[in-house]
């Protein structure tokens, strides 16, 4: 018996079509379903700061290739909110400080975020402590919808000399946006970075512990990419405390 071996065009056709799309499922990686510790921040733009603006501190520079996840997620996943923050050092006089600028990128997603969270924190043992001394709730960037933040804060955080920490925390949902992550700098300036996730749904860091270390998040890269806008004050001319 001869088998006829010849398939009808429309049949090959078919047959291509099918197998390509299957070869094409096969090599597409599946996006995250939950959120995860940190992205890819290979090509991160710095944050567009504009011409002339005062910076009193500045670590933009030596940035890595990770970003960490800083982020007030949708309730549906309010377990891995987390919060991410790095130390600085006032000496002498008075900072006022009016913008917070971060390096970052998306990841798991394309944004765009809706509006961020700052806050400052003392220090104690090399991690932020206590309430934050001053917190800058749903601020919209200036820096619009890009993932590198220019933040003009609606107020000043007044802080005397001493060690500080400032967090950045995006608010943006994660089934519509993804999530946001702040750049990871290779060089270490002061304590390294921090981080925490309250609610537990990483299994790492409750409480804030060192984020390349403590935390497990890109071991070996210890600090973030920002920078602090603002006005030095001379103390004789000011009499209040860290935070008023």
């Amino acid at each position: 018996m001869r088998i006829n071996s010849k398939l009808h065009p429309l049949g090959l056709s078919l047959f291509v079509i099918v197998v390509g799309a299957g070869l094409a499922l096969a090599g597409t990686e599946p996006a995250d379903t939950v959120p995860a510790t940190s992205g890819d921040a290979t090509g991160a733009v710095p944050p567009q700061i504009p011409a002339g603006t005062p910076i009193l501190y500045d670590q933009i520079n030596s940035c890595g290739t990770n970003a960490t996840s800083s982020q007030n997620f949708e309730p549906g996943f309010d377990a891995f909110d987390d919060e991410l923050a790095d130390d600085f050092v006032v000496t002498g006089i008075i900072w006022q400080i009016s913008q917070v600028n971060a390096s970052g990128v998306y990841f798991n997603g394309a944004g765009p975020l809706s509006s961020v969270n700052v806050r400052f924190y003392a220090n104690a043992a090399g991690l932020p402590s206590g309430a934050p001394l001053c917190e800058f709730l749903n601020v919209v960037p200036t820096s619009g919808g890009l993932p590198s933040l220019v933040i003009d804060l609606p107020g000043t955080c007044d802080l005397n000399s001493g060690t500080y920490w400032v967090s950045v925390q995006v608010n943006m949902d994660f089934g519509t946006g993804g999530q946001w992550g702040w750049t990871d700098r290779t060089v270490q300036s002061n304590s390294a970075a921090a981080w925490q996730n309250p609610g537990g749904g990483f299994g790492v860091c409750p409480t804030w512990g060192t984020r390349h270390t403590t935390c497990g998040i890109d071991p070996g890269v210890p600090d973030q990419c920002y920078s602090l806008g603002g006005l030095e004050v001379p103390v004789e001319l000011e009499s209040f405390s860290a935070g008023d």
